[in-house]
């Protein structure tokens, strides 16, 4: 923990390693929501796989997919504008 404070000084002391600090954490925050968006893409496809049974409706399958890739692509959306944000 205290070897990552001279670091902090450093990166505001030193504007290029700051802003490519705040480069490595956009990239991060675009590889968890690519990572999300992919994980509820897979919940929607096992979803659509579990309820194949002629019990349930192709609409309300339909719905619960389309709902869970809308939300995956929002959380991926966020995280591309956060990444895109100037750091302060």
């Amino acid at each position: 923990m205290r070897a990552a404070l001279p670091a902090r000084r450093d990166a505001a002391r030193d504007p290029q390693r700051a802003e490519a600090s705040g480069q490595v954490s956009g990239i991060h925050s675009i590889v968890v929501g690519a990572a999300l968006l992919e994980t509820l893409m897979l919940l929607g496809g096992l979803y659509w796989a579990a309820t194949a049974s002629p019990g349930v409706s192709v609409g309300v399958r339909v719905t619960v997919v389309v709902a869970l890739a809308v939300a995956g692509a929002a959380v991926f959306a966020l995280a591309a504008v956060r990444a895109a944000r100037p750091r302060g």
